[in-house]
């Protein structure tokens, strides 16, 4: 690096002609402000060190004093020549006179003092040459991939140090952090095992302490377990950049890991944008858009980035998903999309869909996700016949509820069986109800609210799934919008505790409440609770679509859901039915008939759009007599290319295709599919808790800390409230 001074100070930075001036300490700039001022300032106490003379200010007041400078200088420099008038004459003047003034540095102490302290500012000198010069030959070394030869001390000239001695002083640039080798500091202290175990150190991460808190923590374990802290090498800043150092390790374990095992896995990307308060506070921006983007296949679920992007356009949330493919370098292996289904992602111009299939270069199947289209059928119809939400929350009834709770007698309920407006409807489907709504309570549920629902319908149903417990009630859950089932669930408990007159609501909104209810449970739950089924999507919908379009118990909840719904068919278009092939509940004669009409040219009116578009002259109700078939054609023959499946299976007799190789793998990859987007939701509820209360404000550094939690999430066995020990051996 070029020296700092116009030839006061030397290449070894103790002799020259003069002390330096303050026009010396403005030369040459080849850095940032920041880590000029604090190269000039080691420079500089080094040279008034080695004079002999006194003992110099702190560092830290060194680099305070040339910014000030440099900032009285800027502030000349951008004065307008249309104001430059007497007054900036003279400031300028006065500038120029006080620039050739010695730059005084020296620090007032006793002259009983000055000779020990003069000894210590030359020992700190030394060892921070020493450790430059050290750390400026292993850089260079791992730079070049070759030994460097032995660079004498006084040949180095003054560079940025990472780390020195002062520890009160924050280095503008925090990224290296390479510690001083036992000669340069002498004996050290012993390693803590402690504060470098990889596990506590995510852990800490995860429970988002901050450095301080992390070192309090692991000196209190210390001190728990009889060892003498003093004797350890454990500081908060140690601490901090062991964390820093394991975050970076273990990201880069993940990419390579990921790298080295995609193989020839079908992968599935994933996005979900949200608005949160930015990384780095900047005056004028109260928040920022964030894109998780994540993939899964088989045994995976990555999170490739979320990165701030300017917009939720099209535009910028395609160019950021090519970017972390890219990254990744799994383009290869992405064969379909899955995201939310907002006009920016699925236009079918310039949403992020098609220009992403477009940056690839390759057809790219597109799976919309099934629980957001499901989701838009009870919040149409709670919009529609309760009361209107309120964004973020669903609306003032339900919060009222959840304020209320605390205050209720929760013993106090009537099932929808012993409602007089609900018996015989309930009684009829009774059996059917309570069938799946059992099968379903044993299955694992992914998310708790899920899992209360089915509880409450089993309730609504007059049965206990406690048993031999007494029935309980979860408090009423979140109010957002963005709760899956939240309208649902608290549909269902005003229904019950309205009828005891625990909770008082209006007759007319209980009457629309309990039409709700009584399509819920009869129609709904089933496609809900077996959307993230691949295969039988298709069957799924058509089947629904015909049940709301059947619906006589409330023509108006017919009419609202069946409007809601014909709009999000996205999985009967003629490329995604495909996927019905392995479903193994269709009929074999079904199938012969799916086969039959892959000869069958495709319409070319709709042939744009990645959804079925019911034609403008026919209504829902042609779709009565339709079966999957009716969907399929020669475009279907797209989704077999896309996945990479062989279709010499569909030459034999659909009783057949179970032995057949080709059908085995297709089914092996339908399976690892994933056709809802909560992959995404999580990578979201991430990104969401590390920006709350953000552990580093280091764009790259986060980054790397959201690889490193999701990873551990994803191992992470234990599912219960309960731990031990043994969990962690």
């Amino acid at each position: 690096m070029a020296s700092m001074f116009s030839g006061a100070l030397h290449r070894d930075g103790c002799t020259g002609e003069r002390d330096p001036a303050w026009d010396d300490c403005l030369g040459k700039k080849s850095q940032t402000y920041k880590e000029f001022a604090y190269t000039v300032a080691l420079a500089l106490r080094k040279k008034w060190v080695c004079d002999g003379d006194t003992p110099t200010f702190h560092v830290t007041n060194i680099v305070r004093k040339i910014l000030a400078f440099h900032r009285e200088w800027e502030k000349l420099r951008k004065v307008q020549p249309t104001k430059r008038g007497p007054t900036f004459v003279k400031n300028v003047k006065a500038f120029r006179e006080k620039i050739n003034v010695v730059f005084e540095i020296s620090s007032r102490v006793p002259t009983t003092e000055v000779a020990d302290l003069v000894k210590k500012e030359a020992a700190r000198a030394d060892r921070l040459t020493a450790s430059m010069t050290t750390r400026f030959r292993r850089r260079l070394g791992a730079r070049n991939n070759t030994p460097t030869p032995t660079v004498k001390k006084e040949e180095v000239e003054v560079e940025v140090s990472d780390e020195h001695d002062d520890p009160d002083f924050e280095h503008p640039d925090p990224g290296g952090m390479d510690t001083d080798t036992d000669a340069d500091r002498g004996s050290v202290p012993t390693p803590s095992p402690v504060g470098s175990s990889p596990r506590l150190l995510r852990y800490l991460d995860k429970g988002g302490s901050s450095t301080r808190t992390a070192f309090r923590t692991v000196a209190s374990v210390l001190s728990a377990s009889q060892t003498s802290v003093t004797n350890q090498k454990c500081s908060h800043s140690t601490l901090w950049r062991n964390r820093v150092r394991d975050r970076a390790a273990r990201a880069r374990e993940i990419r390579e890991a990921f790298k080295a095992n995609k193989g020839k896995k079908v992968l599935t990307v994933h996005w979900d944008g949200i608005k949160l308060d930015p990384l780095v506070p900047t005056r004028g921006r109260k928040v920022e858009e964030r894109l998780p983007v994540l993939v899964s296949g088989p045994d995976v679920s990555q999170l490739l980035g979320a990165r701030a992007i300017p917009s939720s356009s099209g535009e910028h949330t395609a160019e950021e998903v090519v970017r972390c493919i890219n990254e990744w370098e799994c383009a290869e292996n992405i064969t379909a999309l899955c995201s939310d289904t907002p006009t920016g992602n699925t236009g079918y111009n310039i949403g992020a869909a098609v220009r992403i299939k477009e940056a690839l270069g390759k057809p790219l199947l597109y799976f919309a996700c099934r629980h957001h289209i499901l989701e838009l059928i009870p919040k149409g119809l709670f919009d529609q016949m309760v009361e209107k939400s309120t964004s973020p929350d669903i609306g003032a009834l339900c919060k009222s509820l959840q304020e209320k709770w605390p205050h209720m007698d929760h013993s106090s309920f009537t099932p929808g069986t012993e409602d007089p407006a609900c018996e015989k409807f309930l009684r009829e489907h009774r059996d059917s109800i309570l069938s799946f709504a059992m099968e379903t309570l044993e299955k694992p549920h992914i998310r708790a609210d899920y899992k209360q629902l089915v509880q409450l319908v089993i309730i609504f149903m007059g049965e206990n799934p406690f048993k031999p417990k007494d029935i309980r009630f979860s408090p009423p859950i979140a109010v957002s919008s963005a709760r899956f089932m939240a309208r649902i669930i608290y549909c269902l408990m005003i229904h019950m505790f309205s009828l005891s007159g625990q909770f008082e609501i209006g007759e007319a909104q209980l009457t629309n409440i309990r039409r709700l209810n009584l399509f819920f449970v009869s129609t709904y739950m089933k496609p809900w609770y077996t959307a993230t089924i691949p295969a039988i999507a298709p069957q799924t919908d058509l089947e629904l679509l015909k049940n709301i379009v059947n619906y006589n118990e409330c023509p108006e909840v017919s009419q609202i859901a069946s409007k809601v719904f014909k709009n999000h068919l996205w999985y009967l278009h003629s490329v995604t039915v495909g996927i019905a092939f392995f479903d193994e509940g269709i009929s074999i004669d079904e199938k012969k008939e799916m086969v039959a009409k892959l000869t069958v040219p495709p319409p070319k009116k709709f042939s744009k759009w990645k959804r079925y578009v019911l034609p403008a002259n026919k209504n829902l109700s042609a779709l009565k007599d339709k079966t999957l078939a009716d969907f399929v054609n020669k475009n279907t023959e797209k989704f077999f290319k896309i996945m990479d499946i062989k279709m010499d299976f569909l030459r034999e007799d659909p009783s057949e295709w179970a032995g057949n190789a080709s059908y085995q793998d297709g089914m092996q990859k339908i399976n690892s599919l994933h056709v809802e987007n909560d992959i995404a939701e999580r990578g979201v509820a991430l990104v969401k808790r590390f920006i709350e209360k953000p552990l580093t404000r280091k764009e790259e550094w986060f980054q790397e800390l959201l690889l490193v939690q999701n990873d551990l999430l994803s191992q992470e066995k234990h599912k219960t409230d309960t731990l031990t020990l043994a969990q962690f051996e």
